[in-house]
């Protein structure tokens, strides 16, 4: 930083700032998908393909946010 530069804040993250968000994101994805697998596959018992789709796209949200979450919470991803 260069002695003329005025510096109104500093910012920085916390690591719960970034493990509340990471954990909200994966826990929406989860109880999107197990909803919509009670609801679409055991509750209507739906043969739709249209219907079928929706589970699975909540299914690979939730597994492309899980090592966000585990990266978040500082867990060695194996």
């Amino acid at each position: 930083m260069e002695n003329n530069e005025t510096v109104f804040a500093k910012w920085s993250i916390d690591k719960t700032q970034t493990m509340f968000f990471a954990s909200a994101i994966t826990a929406t994805f989860l109880v999107l998908f197990l909803a919509s697998f009670y609801f679409i596959f055991l509750w209507q018992r739906s043969t739709n393909l249209i219907l079928l789709v929706v589970p699975i796209i909540f299914f690979l949200l939730l597994v492309a946010a899980l090592p966000e979450f585990f990266k978040s919470i500082g867990a060695p991803i194996i």
